[in-house]
């Protein structure tokens, strides 16, 4: 997650990955993307990658890390 600045291009799988890694909880590739596929992320599917907008990952990090 950004600290003061606002970030503005999309949260790739892996770059959400390694933040909730670096957060002391550690996700899997194909958990995201499970989640991104049932909606539970909003995500938008880019050839074989998915985009999460920065609010919605930062979201849903904020919540992983939470538990």
């Amino acid at each position: 997650m950004m600290s003061n600045e606002e970030r503005k291009e999309p949260y790739t799988i892996a770059v959400l990955v390694e933040a909730a890694s670096r957060g002391g909880r550690p996700v899997s590739k194909s958990h995201l993307s499970r989640l991104c596929r049932e909606g539970k992320i909003p995500a938008e599917k880019v050839g074989r990658a998915w985009m999460i907008a920065p609010r919605d990952a930062e979201l849903w990090l904020i919540e992983w890390l939470k538990l």
